[in-house]
């Protein structure tokens, strides 16, 4: 400060001068809580995180550092870059920094929009995040743009993809774990839905090929769609997280939904579902009742379903370690699929619409030792894929 006379309203830089220094202020926006360890899951998960700021390169480099941005404490040349530095690059030459670069300091929109487009071309999914004007292009031009909720402007709200309520990049890591989820889920309810259905066409046609009367009518066919396939199909979409979600290998932009593990799994079942069906209905036609057989064909097929919800639920892990009972809402759709299945057999009216007769114990008793050796077998291929006998490229 200075002291100058009452009726001075100017300052001159001769007046600048002579000053008593009064002490320093300093400001910091700190991160928040929880985004070092988020930056942590991403890493486990594959996610790359690049810091974008328009802070000067030592405040981005202590910010960077405090939140784990760096895998180590070791050197970080050409891992902190400038505007000024980017823009005496050459694109070939910013393409290289792009591999590595880990912070981008004082940038401007115009580079933001260069860092985006050059991921992009480099074949990486980019997720862009920003709240201001500034931020738009970059917004839009990104795979995913994330705008801020809260402090962000209307502008890059409308351009982003998706806007976070709460403006915390956490949010953005459990959205990442949460999409994994849903996407396994609907691979995992889509490889059933293909496995039954295959089941079913492999047997039929077995039988018409070796010479025995169709082992299904239509309308059984019919209802084991609707009931051991429709139930269960939707209580696998509700299959919880196992483990740690993230650090399983990432799925690709391109990924297939049934995956070449699900088709060796649906050979597996199918020979399994179909033998063992036909040799059922083989043992049950001996005696020459072919309604009874079919009824026992017909409720072999449908409890091979209903134990195969079960191997579903992870085309990996052991339902052994995840737990029969874990996922309440399987257990239930199993057990009322069953109920249905029993009904069709053992209720008068529904006897003549599906065209089935009560079965008695032995048959049960069959039913069951047989259709139950579909878990073992495909728990002991589960295993050969936790062992690594089946690429990981193929799940």
């Amino acid at each position: 400060c200075k002291f100058v006379d009452d009726g001075q309203t100017r300052i001159a830089d001769e007046d600048v001068d002579g000053l008593t220094f009064l002490g320093v202020i300093g400001m910091i926006d700190p991160p928040r809580v929880g985004v070092a360890a988020a930056i942590a899951r991403c890493r486990r998960a594959g996610v790359r995180v690049i810091m974008i700021t328009g802070d000067q390169r030592a405040t981005a480099l202590a910010i960077g550092r405090e939140i784990g941005l760096f895998e180590s404490e070791g050197r970080l040349e050409g891992l902190v870059h400038t505007e000024k530095e980017i823009a005496l690059m050459t694109d070939r030459e910013f393409s290289a920094v792009l591999k590595s670069a880990v912070i981008f300091a004082r940038v401007s929109p115009q580079t933001k929009l260069r860092i985006v487009s050059g991921l992009q071309e480099q074949g990486h999914v980019v997720a862009m995040t920003g709240d201001g004007v500034n931020d738009a292009p970059a917004l839009k031009k990104a795979s995913i743009g994330v705008a801020m909720g809260i402090s962000g402007t209307d502008v890059a709200k409308d351009v982003a993809d998706m806007v976070l309520a709460d403006d915390n990049f956490v949010s953005i890591v459990s959205a990442i774990e949460e999409g994994r989820i849903v996407f396994r889920n609907v691979k995992q309810t889509t490889a059933y839905l293909f496995m039954t259905n295959m089941g079913e066409f492999v047997t039929i046609f077995a039988c018409m090929a070796i010479g025995l009367p169709l082992p299904l009518l239509p309308v059984q066919i019919l209802w084991m769609n609707l009931v051991t396939d429709g139930f269960p199909d939707v209580a696998l979409a509700t299959e919880p997280p196992s483990g740690d979600t993230l650090s399983e290998q990432p799925f690709g932009r391109n990924a297939p939904i049934i995956s070449k593990n699900a088709l060796v799994l649906t050979a597996v079942t199918c020979v399994v579902m179909c033998s063992g069906t036909i040799a059922l209905y083989a043992f049950a036609l001996a005696d020459g009742d072919l309604a009874y057989a079919r009824t026992v064909a017909f409720t072999a097929m449908a409890m091979f379903q209903l134990w195969n919800v079960f191997n579903m639920r992870s085309m990996t892990q052991s339902i052994f370690t995840l737990g029969f009972f874990t996922n309440r809402y399987v257990l239930a759709a199993v057990i009322v699929s069953f109920a249905l299945q029993a009904a069709v057999l053992y209720l008068p009216y529904l006897q003549g619409v599906f065209s089935t007769k009560p079965i008695g114990g032995v048959e049960w008793l069959l039913i069951f030792a047989v259709t139950g050796s579909i878990v073992v077998i495909v728990e002991a291929y589960k295993s050969m894929c936790r062992k690594g006998f089946v690429p990981k490229s193929w799940q």
